[in-house]
């Protein structure tokens, strides 16, 4: 079975049973890969997906005495210049790799704030000549990463920059706002797109393009947001007013009005799947867009706004079914929380999100998940290059049935209750 369930539990027992393996594994095959200070080869990934306790060691030893090299901006800059020798050189697809998802367009909307290389290795990733890409790159961004990320856009007809960006603030209503401009950008295009994805300059695809378009032909319309009812503890992110000030938000002193006419309000995931109906609906919907407005100077709007929009009755692709990380029912994304059932072997949190290790992959490259964040290349570099190595194979390869678990994703499909129409 592909879906991985291990737990934190298990992870510990694997540590304590394999410390002297391991240690016995140094001595015979790490000795023998390490020599006079310096690694011979790079890690091999198809081990480190099966877990191989000798591999996954030489790995750490690899990570350690070879740095990951961040390719300046102005390097990027260089070499959209040549676009066509870029497309060639990077390995971008020029057509479509099958009829099937030649007909099954995506949209998708990058957002971003600074590494414009690992951006554009996200984008690589995601890229098919058929689909449709925005990126929002955060204004006060460094000049260098605009104008790379410019370059990349420029040399494509499918990936264009957002037509109006703004300063990316956390917890603030940016990145909602991020998410809609680049919504009406895309609608405005010619491309008869299906569903639209929002992700992360931070993330990294678990699934290929082929791989996604199956899956979401399985949604057949539904939305994939995230939503369960607002918890308590997060209750006061709309109870009060909330402004920024530089470059945070803070608590204004003032009550905030309750939305009318009164809606349950529910939290979620800021990266979803959403429906081309979904999003249309967003964008013209009197309901939707006077709750939009209300939400602006709310806490953390984005883990709102998409949950509460979902559960209406009258929204297109929705449910009223709770559909949760913790649920193991939400298909866009795998985040591994300092609360999470699932182990990260990576030791930093960025905004309480581990940030994924090469330990990682094997689980990753189980998942029923479109996407895993967090990523950082400079943290740790094998599990990307792995990863993209593995997807790179897939893609290739174009056999989802043996890597997707279908059956698995059907139930989850299955067991969503639709919403009742007004």
């Amino acid at each position: 079975m592909l879906i991985d369930l291990k737990v934190h539990q298990k992870a510990k027992y694997i540590q304590q049973k394999n410390t002297t393996r391991i240690e016995k594994a140094t001595a015979i095959g790490i000795a023998s890969e390490v020599s006079s200070g310096s690694v011979r080869r790079k890690p091999n990934c198809a081990k480190i997906q099966e877990e191989d306790e000798v591999e996954l060691d030489y790995a750490k030893h690899y990570l350690h005495q070879v740095p990951y090299k961040e390719v300046p901006d102005s390097q990027l800059i260089r070499e959209t210049q040549d676009c066509s020798a870029f497309r060639i050189v990077r390995g971008y697809h020029e057509s479509p790799l099958s009829a099937e998802e030649e007909r099954f367009p995506l949209a998708f909307a990058l957002r971003m704030h600074d590494r414009a290389q690992q951006a554009e290795r996200v984008l690589r990733a995601i890229y098919m000549p058929q689909n449709i890409y925005c990126l929002y790159i955060d204004k006060k961004a460094e000049s260098t990463v605009h104008a790379a990320m410019l370059g990349i856009a420029n040399c494509f007809h499918n990936v264009f920059i957002a037509s109006r960006l703004e300063n990316f603030i956390y917890q603030s209503y940016s990145p909602v706002r991020a998410d809609l401009q680049c919504m009406k950008d895309i609608t405005a295009t010619d491309v008869a797109w299906k569903y639209f994805i929002n992700l992360a300059g931070s993330e990294y695809p678990l699934k290929t393009n082929l791989e996604m378009v199956r899956i979401l032909k399985l949604l057949n319309g539904s939305n994939d947001i995230e939503q369960f009812p607002l918890p308590e503890l997060f209750q006061y992110r709309v109870q009060y007013q909330f402004v920024t000030k530089g470059n945070t938000t803070v608590q204004s002193g003032r009550d905030k009005i309750p939305f009318v006419p009164p809606v349950e309000l529910f939290k979620g995931c800021s990266y979803n799947l959403f429906s081309r109906a979904f999003v249309l609906w967003v964008l013209t919907d009197e309901f939707a867009q006077n709750f939009l407005k209300w939400s602006a100077d709310t806490m953390s709007p984005d883990e709102t706004v998409w949950a509460t929009l979902n559960r209406q009755p009258n929204a297109p692709g929705g449910y009223s079914s709770e559909i949760s990380q913790v649920a193991k029912n939400f298909l866009s994304r795998e985040i591994v929380w300092p609360w999470s059932t699932a182990y990260c072997w990576g030791k930093n949190f960025v905004h309480s999100i581990c940030i994924l290790a090469t330990r990682d992959l094997g689980r990753l490259t189980r998942r029923w998940e479109f996407f895993a964040n967090k990523f950082d290349a400079s943290y740790d570099h094998v599990v990307l290059d792995c990863l993209e190595e593995i997807m790179g194979n897939r893609t290739r390869d174009a056999h989802p049935e043996k890597t997707v678990p279908f059956d698995y994703i059907r139930r989850v499909i299955g067991g969503r209750a639709k919403n009742s129409a007004r």
